[in-house]
């Protein structure tokens, strides 16, 4: 299926959605900030520091996975004779998109923006209609396709802050010493806070795409 979706179409989405639901998201924030920002400040270098850092991944694994879950149940996107609990593909897929996006980004920035279009509403096939990870890239770069361009300008809009965080990360975090307190909480609400939104955004792609899905058709009625 092949949409003409909108910038202006998709940032509406977005703050609609995070104004409907903002508690996941908060707590979501929350659940991936207080413990990056203790690890930054107190923790000790070690294998039980490393120990943590993985399960902290692992976390924000689920995390996305439940919020995603929670919108696209909240919206009625979930097809429920086709949607499956496809953990494994989920995993493979957010591994999978995040190699390629950070690639293209280190790149010239706009290839992994591009690919961040294009697969923007990869997440949402795979949780609400059972698609594999290879089949939830396809179906996402063929709705985007003819819209890439507005895409890609909702996106960067969105996430606008990502590189404020990275640069505090380059250049205000002292080498081998905990950065200040206030230097943390910053760094980590823009970071986490980014992909909080992302995840909004995500849906509200997927939302807009499903728009014109006649089995939807009283939900946008």
């Amino acid at each position: 299926m092949n949409v003409d979706l909108s910038a202006s179409g998709i940032l509406r989405e977005t703050m609609r959605l995070a104004a409907a639901y903002p508690l996941p998201g908060l707590l979501a924030l929350l659940v991936m900030m207080v413990p990056s920002v203790w690890l930054e400040l107190f923790a000790t270098p070690g294998l039980a520091t490393a120990g943590i850092g993985i399960a902290l991944i692992v976390a924000w694994f689920f995390v996305q996975f439940l919020l995603t879950e929670f919108l696209l149940r909240g919206e009625g996107l979930i097809d429920t004779d086709r949607a499956v609990r496809r953990g494994g593909g989920f995993v493979l897929l957010v591994i999978g998109i995040g190699i390629a996006i950070g690639v293209g980004t280190l790149l010239l920035i706009v290839p992994g923006l591009y690919l961040y279009a294009r697969w923007s509403a990869a997440v949402p096939y795979v949780i609400a209609e059972g698609h594999s990870a290879g089949g939830a890239t396809a179906a996402s770069a063929d709705a985007t396709r003819n819209s890439i361009g507005q895409v890609m300008l909702a996106l960067a809009v969105l996430s606008v802050w990502m590189p404020i965080a990275f640069a505090i990360n380059w250049y205000l975090y002292p080498e081998g010493m905990p950065p200040a307190p206030a230097v943390s909480l910053v760094s980590n609400l823009l970071g986490c806070g980014g992909s909080v939104v992302a995840w909004y955004a995500s849906v509200a792609v997927y939302r807009l795409i499903r728009r014109g899905d006649p089995r939807l058709s009283e939900i946008f009625a």
